[in-house]
């Protein structure tokens, strides 16, 4: 699917696409779940190919917030379903 196919589908510009793509940009929980609704991947896959729940994980330990990390985790499986 090319940026501009996906840009139509969900309701965004092709540029904001790109922008996502090239990390300047970062998306909307719900934006990300059009893309991977699009796609037809979890919304799992892809934060965890740019390691966004590990990042969340490491931010909670240093914090001592593990329940934020543990109820994103939470809500990224009840999308998933």
């Amino acid at each position: 699917m090319r940026q501009y196919e996906l840009a139509d589908n969900i309701n965004v510009s092709a540029n904001y696409i790109s922008l996502i793509e090239g990390g300047k940009k970062t998306p909307s929980l719900s934006t990300i779940h059009r893309i991977a609704t699009q796609l037809d991947v979890s919304v799992g896959f892809l934060l965890a190919e740019d390691k966004i729940i590990d990042d969340l994980k490491e931010l909670a330990k240093r914090y001592d917030v593990h329940t934020i990390a543990d109820g994103l985790q939470r809500l990224l499986i009840s999308m998933e379903n």
